[in-house]
Order: C-alpha cells, then structure tokens, then sequence
C-alpha cells in the first residue's frame, strides 16, 4: 500500500513550516513508521538543519533536499517516496510556488502553519485557496490549519484557533492542536535534532505528538 502524503503550505516564510516537519517526522518515526521529509523550499532550511546533527541523528537520515522540477518529475520523485514510505512530509516553499501547488494537489493532508499575527493569518487564507484547488475533486483529502509558535499567554495566542476555525469552516478545514513557542524548539535545530530527541518528556514534544495524533487520524 502506498504511503500517505503531508504537504506542509505556506504563503510566506517564518510561518513554521519547517520546524513543524522536523519534528512532525521525527515524531512519527518514532512510532515505527518509514517517513521522508522533502525539503523543497528554496531556502533548503531543514536540510541546514538535519546536517547540524550528527551520524546518529533521525533527521539526518530522513530529510532529503527536492530539486525536481514540476510536472512529471516531482511527480515520479514523489511516487517512488510514496513506495518506499509509510509518511512523506513535503515542506513545501513559500509563495505559489508551482511545486507547492502541485504538492497541494497529489498530498493525503494539506497542513498550513499559522503564527499568531494578523500578517501570517492573511498570508493563511492565501495558502488556503492553493490548498482548496488541490483538494478539489479527491476525496478524503484533509485541509488543516496549524498554530504554529504560539503565544498562549497573549490574547492573539488565545484566540488564534477559534479564529482559523471561524475562517476555515467554509471549506470544512479543521484546526490542528497548537503548538507553543518555546526555547528548546531553537535548541533542538542548534543541535540538529527533534524536541522528542532532546526532551523527550516535556510539553513541546507533547505538543508535537498531539499533533502527530490529529493528523494520523485524519489520513
């Protein structure tokens, strides 16, 4: 059976895409599943970040850089992942990138991050339009946005979710649990690792699993 797709949008960059990838795939490897991680933003951050650990580290043994180009080739390079997998996360890049469009249109789950600031929840509603086209027509397919770096001690930290959920419900797009911004997320990427790998135990890794959680049952 094929593996599932997660494609992880974005309008702009800074939204979290790629911390939530990092850690999205370290988090279901742990759990015995064969993931990838493409890293298809121009940038190549994630691919900076798994380098930065060392020959034992998950990311480094998962996460590949994408330099296909649109059209059948990614969509060759995407299959054989699919094949070899039981997750492909895509982090895909910023803007109407033509990758990310067609990854929208080939993923199982569309995950849009979402920082909580008036500019990034703007920026979500245009990633959400490339996310609906690619949905359109296939069942099953899961559109979700993400809080992303969160700041639940703050007003806009508290109303973040309900406000994706109020702008999502035309399109019956879900909000994922959220994710909090916290000192060790930045450790971890100094060190090349995953929260799980660093601090097993501790609520940003529990952050991350409940959102493992919610995406696995949508998929």
């Amino acid at each position: 059976m094929a593996g599932k797709v997660i494609a992880l949008l974005k309008r702009k960059g800074g939204s979290g895409s790629s911390t939530l990838a990092a850690n999205l795939g370290v988090e279901l490897q742990s759990r015995g599943l064969t993931v990838r991680v493409l890293d298809c933003d121009p940038q190549k951050s994630l691919t900076v970040w798994a380098g930065l650990g060392d020959d034992s580290g998950v990311l480094g043994a998962i996460v590949s850089a994408v330099d296909a180009r649109p059209g059948s080739e990614f969509s060759a390079l995407l299959e054989r992942h699919r094949s070899e997998a039981d997750r492909v996360i895509i982090d895909c890049a910023p803007g109407f990138d033509p990758l990310a469009i067609q990854a929208a249109s080939l993923a199982d789950a569309v995950v849009i991050p979402v920082r909580p600031s008036p500019l990034d929840i703007a920026a979500a509603m245009d990633a959400l339009e490339v996310a609906v086209i690619g949905a359109r027509g296939r069942d099953g397919v899961a559109v979700c946005f993400a809080p992303s770096a969160n700041l639940p001690r703050t007003r806009l930290g508290r109303e973040l979710p309900e406000q994706l959920e109020q702008l999502g419900k035309e399109h019956g797009v879900s909000v994922l649990p959220s994710v909090s911004a916290r000192i060790v997320v930045a450790e971890a990427a100094i060190s090349g690792q995953a929260v799980r790998e660093i601090e097993p135990g501790g609520q940003s890794a529990r952050e991350f699993a409940a959102v493992a959680d919610a995406i696995e049952a949508k998929i």
